[in-house]
């Protein structure tokens, strides 16, 4: 078995509850309505990958339970591979996931068998196979580490979607492509020392930051870093040149879970598929602006995609 893509995290069940607004603390609120769905980021990114034309590889972990087969049931709907996914003992990781009426969304997410994840659960084959190998931090950093120098050494690139970003830090040596937002931009330039006020990140890979700042990506040790600002689109900075703003289009948003995972996806798959990183950044702004139309994560995502 052989991917272009290969993507190298976690898979959930989500459990989705509706409600017209967030909780204060100790407030009890009525919800709307529950559903279940399959999701976790690296699988939400792996269906992305595969429905953005990137032949793509899962591999991750999932439980005996009726959640974990319907999570690989969904990926291979989505034309991703799951011959590498492990089946453990533990049940499948679980996502509680709040939507309010503007659509946005709070989540807590049990990891389950996202925690038993290690780096030889990647067959080496499918490393040497892969153009990129995306990694997520939803499951132990070591095996994310692990698999980012296994990766570098077969020859792939290697991209990272550093979120959360661990309160111990990350290397990045192995990284080529860095995804972050704003506030993951933020704490990886203060744990750096190199971040003095609030947006900083923003100033640093904006135009003109090249010759008069550091750039994002050199201020961060790596060739390539993408950070997602949500509706506002994204920046594509790259070392030594001045950032491009990735614009989004312009949406009535329903549910935004999933739509940051949907990007990520996509960004990296087109990457695999052989598209500068410009045009890579575009379809995959166009094609998480679509999914935040439709409530759900990896259900949410457009079947149909014509680049």
């Amino acid at each position: 078995m052989t991917a272009d893509l290969v993507v190298f995290g976690s898979v959930n069940q989500d459990l989705g509850i509706r409600v017209s607004r967030f909780p204060a603390a100790g407030e009890t609120l009525s919800g709307r309505s529950l559903s279940r769905s399959p999701g976790g980021k690296s699988a939400n990114q792996a269906a992305a990958g595969a429905l953005s034309g990137a032949r793509t590889a899962f591999v991750g972990r999932v439980g005996t339970d009726p959640g974990g087969a319907m999570a690989m049931e969904a990926l291979r709907a989505c034309g991703v591979r799951t011959d590498s996914v492990t089946v453990s003992s533990t049940t499948t990781g679980t996502a509680i996931i709040t939507v309010d009426d503007a659509g946005e969304n709070s989540i807590v997410v049990i990891p389950g068998a996202n925690g038993e994840v290690t780096a030889e659960d990647c067959p080496e084959a499918l490393l040497h196979a892969a153009r990129w190998v995306l990694l997520g931090m939803e499951v132990p950093a070591e095996a994310v580490a692990g698999v980012a120098a296994r990766a570098r050494a077969a020859g792939a690139a290697v991209a990272l979607n550093l979120s959360p970003v661990p309160e111990a830090g990350f290397p990045l040596e192995d990284v080529d492509l860095l995804i972050v937002n704003e506030g993951e931009a933020e704490r990886l330039l203060r744990s750096r020392g190199q971040a003095e006020s609030r947006g900083q990140a923003e100033a640093w890979a904006g135009p003109g930051a090249v010759g008069t700042v550091p750039d994002l990506a050199s201020a961060l040790g790596v060739p390539t870093v993408v950070m997602t600002r949500g509706a506002r689109g994204a920046l594509l900075a790259q070392a030594g040149r001045a950032a491009v703003a990735i614009a989004s289009p312009t949406v009535r948003a329903v549910d935004t879970t999933g739509c940051g995972d949907a990007f990520a996806g996509v960004l990296v798959g087109r990457l695999a598929c052989g598209d500068d990183p410009v045009l890579a950044a575009e379809r995959a702004a166009s094609f998480a602006a679509e999914a935040a139309t439709a409530p759900g994560a990896m259900g949410s995502y457009p079947r149909t995609v014509t680049w």
